[in-house]
């Protein structure tokens, strides 16, 4: 059984036993205090494994396309492009980026994510492809594809060097 599926139903044993607690937090200290308290533990227990693999699965998602040649790594930025542009105007707005660079495992804090808005010229907070393309590449530590040329200023936003990945881990 894989660690997501023993999570998932740790989770799931977790929630019964919590559905035996509705009781106000008197009547809960006085009726068990001991089990809650491992409850509680068990909790935390399960969310710092959920850290982790995600820090795994970043690791492992950067590593793939790290690996991958320029022209295949633009059809996958592509394929990422129109998979996040949920209303398909050609263009992604700022909790589409976050979430894209976040599937291929380019975590990216707020702050961060407001350097690349405007480094690329976001008009009225939209990225286009071109330029979701561009911070991909300057992310991964690529240049950027030479018959597209970056459309920013990626000395802003070079983040290659310390991605999410190696600050989680």
């Amino acid at each position: 059984m894989c660690e997501t599926e023993q999570m998932a139903r740790r989770m799931r044993d977790l929630r019964e036993k919590l559905s035996d607690y509705s009781g106000d937090q008197a009547t809960l200290a006085a009726k068990d205090k001991r089990k809650f308290y491992t409850l509680k533990g068990n909790i935390r227990e399960i969310m710092a494994a959920c850290k982790s693999t995600m820090a795994n699965t970043d690791k492992m998602l950067l590593s793939y396309f790290r690996g991958l040649r320029s022209e295949d790594l633009s059809r996958e930025v592509h394929k990422k492009f129109q998979a996040s542009d949920t209303n398909a105007d050609g263009i992604l707005e700022f909790e589409e980026v976050k979430g894209a660079l976040e599937e291929m495992g380019l975590r990216t804090g707020e702050e961060e994510l407001e350097s690349l808005f405007t480094a690329y010229d976001a008009e009225e907070g939209e990225i286009q492809e071109k330029d979701f393309e561009n911070i991909v590449f300057v992310r991964l530590g690529r240049r950027c594809l030479p018959n597209r040329g970056c459309q920013g200023n990626s000395e802003l936003v070079d983040t290659s060097t310390s991605s999410a990945a190696d600050r989680s881990g």
